[in-house]
């Protein structure tokens, strides 16, 4: 599958719901693993872990930011395509809905877990600065 981009993935492709469902899937996996890459991050800063160890995980994060950035790419070209076809019943609505609202909690604790990050490097930070 090429994830270049949204538009050149659906350029002979005819989306239905749950296409769009399963790239939801993907989305929210993609999510799972950068939930997993953080809490091994916190951990890394936390035990005052190498460097090396540190970049790695931060790389690895980025990676998967570019993953999800593509991917989000394809949802918002898939549901495009079904808006404008007018096939998309309202019972595909309430399955992309369910989706969707998955989606949100996870970014949720995401951003939750990011906010956690940010506060211990600011400690660490503090604590390299009084040494």
């Amino acid at each position: 599958m090429n994830l270049t981009s949204g538009k050149d993935y659906l350029t002979d492709l005819v989306p239905d719901a749950e296409e769009l469902i399963r790239h939801y899937t993907i989305l929210l996996e993609l999510y799972a693993e950068v939930e997993t890459v953080s809490q091994a991050l916190i951990k890394a800063i936390e035990d005052s872990s190498s460097s090396m160890i540190i970049k790695e995980k931060l790389t690895e994060k980025m990676a998967l930011a570019d993953r999800i950035t593509k991917e989000a790419k394809i949802i918002a070209a898939m549901k495009k395509i079904l808006l404008e076809r007018e096939s998309f019943t309202e019972d595909d609505r309430l399955k992309v809905r369910k989706s969707e609202q998955l989606l949100t909690v996870s970014v949720g604790r995401i951003i939750e877990q990011e906010n956690k990050c940010r506060d211990i490097v600011m400690q660490v930070g503090i604590k390299v600065s009084k040494r």
